[in-house]
């Protein structure tokens, strides 16, 4: 499975800007379209604030589907008359099968991907470093 960290890019300037009941909605529409951008079989959970966490299950194109995440979050969204504007920063790790990474080690890494994709220009997704490695291992 290819495990997914999202943080949305410029939600605290939502909050900041239009306020947080407006931010809380926009969580609710970022929710819905993650959830509608993988199969119904994949996780999607909300971690705390605006992280989301999202576990791919089996032989998914990952580059493909976290290219459609980061679309759909840049989509234009409207709440009560407003257009706050986010995006998203994708931290990915493949989880093989014969892989022992605890589950906390493995977020820990698509963590780590996640802020090499913010560092990086934010608005992408960046691939744990032993993401190759392990698909070697498949």
């Amino acid at each position: 499975m290819h495990v997914l960290f999202i943080d949305l890019d410029g939600f605290k300037a939502v909050n900041d800007q239009f306020g947080h009941q407006v931010g809380d909605e926009l969580l609710k529409v970022v929710a819905e379209r993650l959830k509608s951008s993988v199969s119904r079989r994949d996780f999607v959970s909300r971690l705390s604030g605006d992280e989301f966490l999202i576990a791919l299950y089996g032989n998914a194109p990952v580059d493909k589907i976290a290219s459609r995440l980061l679309r759909k979050l840049s989509d234009e969204i409207v709440i009560n008359n407003y257009k706050p504007r986010v995006s998203a920063s994708i931290g990915v790790r493949y989880w093989a099968a014969k892989d022992a990474s605890s589950l906390a080690q493995v977020i820990e890494q698509a963590d780590k991907a996640m802020y090499d994709a913010k560092a990086n220009g934010k608005n992408r997704y960046s691939l744990a470093e032993n993401l190759a490695a392990l698909m070697e291992e498949v």
